[in-house]
Formats: structure tokens, sequence, C-alpha cells
């Protein structure tokens, strides 16, 4: 990890507010609207959830309404 030999890492839990959520939009009037649903695909792979707990992430993809 980048900069690991000069950081320190606090980890926060127990407040709601501080887990972090990562948005994902795309405009009403853009050309490739299936570039936003191609991005929220491969964010939500199985490979990406492995990056991601790798640098010490935790992982929960936000479930859609009737999940």
């Amino acid at each position: 990890m980048p900069f690991e030999s000069e950081l320190e890492g606090i980890p926060v839990t127990g407040i709601p507010c501080a887990a972090p959520q990562q948005p994902l939009a795309v405009s009403k009037t853009t050309a490739s609207p299936e570039l936003s649903e191609r991005l929220k695909d491969a964010l939500q792979s199985a490979e990406s959830k492995e990056r991601f707990e790798k640098l010490g992430f935790g992982w929960q993809p936000e479930k859609k309404a009737g999940e």
C-alpha cells in the first residue's frame, strides 16, 4: 500500500455516520448511459471486493429496494 510506512490507520467503529459510502450517478443527458452500469458492475464484482478487503476496507454493497 502506498505510504504505508508514513501513515497510521485508526479504525472508527460504532459510529454509523462514519461508514463511508460512494454514490454513483450519471447525467440524464449523457451520450453513454451504459457506462455507469458497467462501472457499478465492475465495482460490485468479486474481484473488486477482494481488492477492497485486501486493502482493509469493509464490503457491503448497497441493497436495492425490495432486496
